[in-house]
């Protein structure tokens, strides 16, 4: 028995299936209140998402900025001087990962090398006008590492990073004080000795961890522009259904389908109508029957 009202969304449901398997942590921070030149909102997002399965690990890692200029601070301006009023950028890191330590039910210490990065970059008065459609350029990435450490109390951060800069030459961060400060840095020279070199702040690496609500499709809302909000959808598109992403990407008008999202901000579940096609930027409307 069929019904001509009922969408062929129905059959893909639900986008994101229930993982049990996957983790995720963010670390949101926000522009200084006491900034000249840029609003008070919404800021910065760093996040790693961490799939264990038996005797495999994966890590994504990415981060997300939008630089909203004041209003005072255009008109300020000389003439003849133009900055964009919003400037945004995204990048989602790749690459192999393996269990240092611990269980892939618990883990301790996880080591991740980013081999390859997406990155969205885009610069205008409104994202309706362009961040949609803009395409993410792909890049390979050699000779970086991190150590993760995990806590039982759900935190996790760096613990060590190098950088290869060619030539036996080496940067390395290691944390020698606790996870709420800053690393010191210590530079290897080519003949192999190390010594202090700078302090590296790494407030902003450390991440807490996000419960996710069930199948619900983990969200960060970034800015509000008249009827509509926009997102970034922190899975990866390996985690989700992809014959439903693939078919919603594929559309050449703007459609939307009504979707179950998790708020990881703010840790609250949402029902919205959302356009999928160039995610993981995701625009949103119906926001009414945002469920708060």
């Amino acid at each position: 028995m069929s019904c001509s009202l009922l969408t062929e969304w129905g059959e893909e449901k639900p986008l994101v299936s229930d993982l049990p398997s996957i983790r995720i942590y963010s670390n949101a921070s926000w522009i200084s209140a006491n900034s000249e030149s840029f609003r008070n909102q919404p800021g910065h997002l760093r996040y790693l998402v961490l799939q264990t399965l038996p005797s495999k690990e994966k890590i994504w890692t990415g981060e997300v900025d939008l630089w909203e200029t004041r209003e005072d601070f255009q008109t300020s301006l000389p003439k003849g001087i133009v900055f964009p009023k919003l400037s945004f950028r995204a990048s989602i890191y790749t690459g192999s990962a393996k269990l240092e330590d611990g269980e892939p039910s618990f883990p301790k210490q996880i080591s991740f090398h980013p081999q390859a990065v997406q990155t969205w970059n885009w610069e205008g008065e409104t994202l309706k006008s362009g961040a949609q459609s803009s395409s993410p350029k792909q890049s390979a990435l050699s000779d970086w590492g991190l150590l993760y450490n995990f806590s039982q109390s759900g935190i996790v951060w760096v613990a060590k990073e190098y950088r290869s800069l060619g030539k036996n030459i080496e940067l390395n961060w290691e944390n020698v004080r606790n996870s709420r400060v800053s690393l010191s840095t210590d530079y290897t020279s080519p003949s192999g000795k190390s010594f202090p070199y700078a302090d590296y702040d790494y407030k902003n690496q450390i991440f807490q961890y996000i419960s996710s609500a069930g199948a619900r499709m983990p969200v960060w809302t970034f800015k509000e522009e008249g009827e509509y909000r926009w997102a970034w959808g922190i899975l990866p598109e390996d985690l989700i259904s992809s014959n439903g992403l693939s078919k919603w990407k594929q559309k050449k008008k703007e459609e939307f389908v009504s979707l179950d999202f998790y708020d990881t901000t703010n840790n609250i579940p949402f029902t919205a109508s959302a356009d999928l096609r160039n995610y993981p930027i995701i625009l949103l409307k119906d926001y009414d029957n945002v469920r708060k």
